[in-house]
């Protein structure tokens, strides 16, 4: 729109848009003009005499071939038919052409029309115009910079353009309309018969009767057709051996050699018309392009290619509409501004040709053919034998293959056919006994000494995983790493993506993920913790057992307030849910109140049946901390507090330790606390408490004691209330601070319900059991996660749902399954043995 070569339009005609992606990945605007083309009288302007082209192309030392750019849309367009191109772009408008578009039935005969009053008679015989292409010939290099000048100045002058890519100068030899062209003359491409040269020799029955036909189609050109097939046409007789020998194999490059020379090979008369047949097999596609000399058919060229992975999931009519689009652009050089005849065993083209809303590739397909004057003829397939025989050639290589190694990889198959066919294209692959080899000699061997062993087995898809086993998995191969492996993997085996492979296998290796350590920054960020006031949520730990004191104790509990972090420390004889229970109803729920949410380990001292029925009766949420992550439970750092003091007043008799606890409880309260800024007995009580015997004290002596209003301290405590949403602010501040120091060392990572785990494993020695902690597998699994009470701790069991535990997600690690439609060991013993 910008450029002018369209506009808004207001016709009554309208025809719909499609995009064409290009060879090189760009996309071409086009429109489907096949209702404006079926209406549209024919322009008869004649296309320029290739036969005459080719001809002065004898006499040229140096060629130039200027290639248009964009060409169709240098041309404008007459008044009255601008309408007529009209089109609608969804969402963007309605719209008609200024200049030429591409689709119309006439553009190749206006465009050419147009380059020759461009180009004029008077630059004959040096310029010639074919379509979009000016050819520039002379026999010597200064005349023929001269005439490119020339040219050149004349595009330029007409507002037109070349496409730099596509344009060839000053050279000495170039491939033209089926010809290679050079100061020796016209040579005949080698691509016209590549297709019959490299034609696989048969390996059984049906591929020696289908090429038998082929060949015979054209007996009337070979002289003494039976005696020169009489080696081939024996092995079809009924109970006759199969027998390939030197005979057959001169036979079979006899009839090729015809099929590919004079007189069966013609040159093109472009006064006559031409005829392409097509066909489409599961394997690939076959054409020739024929002409009526003196009323015989004689070949102009042949072509045939595989087809691709994704071709082969076409249907039936599919590959045979592919057939055809491929054969007319594979022969356009012949056909383009020709009328031709489309010859095919199945009525795909006119499927096509009336298909209504065609969509995707099919739309595609249809717009590459809209330009070109053809019709369709279909012809029974039992009278189809050339592009027959060309369109099932690949099966010979993938027949013979299949036969000495059974697998359906297709890049495996494909590349043994290649080789086949072009051994000189691909010399360090080799086939011997029906396997692929590939010379890869390593990189280190090959400096002072040859590699012995350079030309490594090609595995197809079937054999590779059990190749990786060998390597990885057996005693020998010692469950190494991905680099080690890939490298014991070369010295004999070769496949593509072998090292990505190799990773995939080795990350779902059983083994390997129950003995390995992760080498990552341990997974499991510390999170945030929500405290809403005191005494709602608290936290408890046994320390012992210590030597049994004088009073007969040998344990501690230390309980913690999340909030105030004032604790309560209480002596035990034992160790159990009842003393435990009794201590936490005395020092806790009977003086401060019963908490929401209790938190401790998992031992056996807590985790029973009487903290379950105190938890019950005072309607409290018993946690506990993951198996061996003692740090998520905040008293373990009370614990390294009270034992160092502990230690400061123990001297010779160990059995002292208990004297000084209540001491020690209420040093710890009244110290101030990192994270409030405070101590915990001003955030719990409001006010400090004094300590015995203290210096002031004694320097003050007796003090009478002032009485203090009530309202006064009514006052004070309303005042301690607001104070403690400062004191709330302080603590979400410091466990962000001491989040980001921790989150330094760790990464985030979260596991969802159903997910496969892999949890270390803490087993410990066991002599009678002759097992060495050490030599344990570091992880036990798979597990599955069976649900996610935090971020950071999961419940886990078996696969069948039994024996659900706790884990910390710093214990855990993914666990990855191995693909299901990987080869199994079975499918690879099959193989083997065929």
């Amino acid at each position: 729109l910008k450029d002018g070569i369209i506009k808004p339009s207001a016709s009554d005609w309208n025809s719909p848009v499609v995009m064409v992606k290009k060879p090189n990945g760009k996309y071409r605007f086009c429109i489907d003009f096949r209702r404006v083309n079926e209406v549209t009288k024919k322009d008869a302007y004649p296309v320029a005499n290739m036969t005459g082209i080719l001809d002065e192309l004898r006499q040229a030392n140096y060629i130039s071939t200027l290639d248009l750019s964009a060409a169709y849309w240098q041309i404008p367009l007459a008044e009255d038919s601008k309408e007529i191109t009209a089109f609608t772009v969804p969402g963007r408008g309605f719209f008609q052409f200024e200049r030429m578009p591409y689709g119309l039935t006439n553009a190749p005969a206006t465009f050419q029309r147009a380059l020759d009053k461009i180009i004029g008679p008077e630059m004959y015989p040096h310029v010639f115009v074919y379509l979009d292409d000016i050819i520039i010939v002379s026999s010597t290099f200064q005349d023929h910079l001269e005439w490119l000048g020339r040219v050149l100045d004349k595009i330029r002058d007409h507002g037109l353009s070349i496409n730099r890519e596509k344009s060839v100068f000053c050279r000495t030899e170039v491939k033209y309309l089926g010809f290679v062209v050079n100061s020796a003359g016209l040579q005949v491409d080698p691509d016209k018969t590549a297709a019959v040269v490299e034609f696989p020799a048969p390996k059984n029955l049906k591929q020696i009767r289908r090429f038998l036909g082929m060949a015979s189609w054209y007996r009337r050109f070979i002289p003494e057709f039976a005696t020169v097939a009489q080696p081939l046409t024996r092995l079809t007789k009924v109970k006759q051996p199969w027998v390939w020998e030197t005979e057959q194999q001169e036979a079979f490059e006899a009839l090729k050699k015809h099929l590919t020379s004079a007189p069966t090979l013609a040159c093109p008369d472009f006064s006559l018309h031409f005829t392409l047949q097509t066909d489409a097999s599961s394997v690939g596609l076959g054409a020739v392009l024929t002409q009526v000399h003196e009323e015989q058919e004689r070949v102009i060229a042949y072509a045939s290619r595989s087809l691709t992975d994704p071709e082969t999931k076409y249907t039936v009519t599919e590959q045979e509409c592919l057939a055809v689009v491929w054969a007319v652009e594979k022969f356009r050089c012949y056909l383009e501004g020709y009328p031709f005849t489309v010859i095919t065993d199945h009525s795909s083209l006119r499927w096509l040709h009336n298909m209504k809303d065609p969509a995707g590739r099919l739309a595609r397909w249809n717009l590459r053919l809209m330009e070109y004057d053809y019709k369709i003829i279909h012809r029974k397939g039992a009278l189809h034998h050339v592009p027959d025989a060309l369109s099932r050639a690949p099966e010979a290589v993938t027949e013979s293959l299949t036969a000495a190694l059974e697998t359906s990889d297709k890049w495996y198959l494909r590349r043994c056919r290649d080789v086949e066919r072009v051994p000189e294209k691909y010399q360090s692959w080799k086939i011997s006994e029906g396997m692929l080899y590939h010379r890869r000699p390593r990189a280190i061997a090959s400096v002072g000494n040859n590699d012995l062993n350079e030309w490594k087995l090609v595995l197809p898809r079937e054999l590779r995983r059990g190749a990786i086993r060998e390597c990885h998995d057996t005693p020998q191969a010692g469950h190494q790493g991905a680099e080690k492996t890939c490298h014991r993997l070369a010295t004999q085996y070769y496949w593509p993506a072998m090292f990505e492979d190799v990773m995939t296998y080795l990350s779902t290796c059983h083994e390997c993920q129950r003995c390995k350590v992760q080498q990552k920054t341990p997974i499991g960020p510390m999170g945030p913790r929500a405290i809403e006031h005191p005494w709602s949520r608290i936290s408890a730990d046994i320390m012992g057992p210590f030597t049994r004191s004088k009073t007969g104790n040998q344990y501690i509990l230390v309980i913690q307030d999340f909030f105030t972090k004032w604790i309560e420390v209480r002596p035990l004889r034992k160790a159990t849910g009842a003393t435990i229970r009794k201590a936490l109803e005395e020092t806790i729920i009977y003086r401060w109140g019963a908490p929401r949410e209790l938190l401790t380990d998992n031992g056996t001292e807590f985790v029973n049946k009487d903290l379950k029925e105190l938890a019950a009766s005072t309607n409290m949420k018993h946690r506990t901390t993951p198996p061996y992550h003692p740090q998520a439970n905040p008293t373990e750092r009370v614990n390294r507090s009270l034992k160092a003091m502990i230690r400061a007043y123990v001297e010779t008799d160990h059995r002292e330790w208990d004297c000084h606890l209540d001491a020690f409880r209420f040093a710890y309260n009244t110290a101030q606390h990192s994270s409030l800024k405070a101590t915990p007995a001003f955030v719990n009580l409001g006010r400090e408490p004094e300590p015995a015997n203290s210096l002031r004290r004694k320097l003050e002596g007796e003090v009478e004691v002032e009485e203090t209003p009530t309202e006064a301290w009514v006052e004070r405590m309303k005042r301690h209330d607001t104070l403690r949403l400062a004191f709330r602010h302080a603590l979400t501040e410091a466990n962000d601070r001491q989040a980001q120091a921790y989150n330094l060392r760790r990464r985030k990572g979260e596991f969802e319900v159903g997910e496969l785990v892999l949890v270390r494993n803490h087993e410990l020695s066991n002599a009678a059991k002759h097992r060495s902690a050490s030599l344990n597998k570091p992880f036990n699994g798979p597990l599955v996660v069976t649900k996610k009470h935090s971020r950071n701790f999961y419940e886990v069991s078996d696969l069948a749902g039994r024996n659900p535990k706790g884990a910390s997600i710093v214990d855990m690690k993914p666990y990855k399954e191995a693909s299901e439609d990987s080869p199994t060991e079975e499918n690879e013993n099959e193989i083997l043995q065929k």
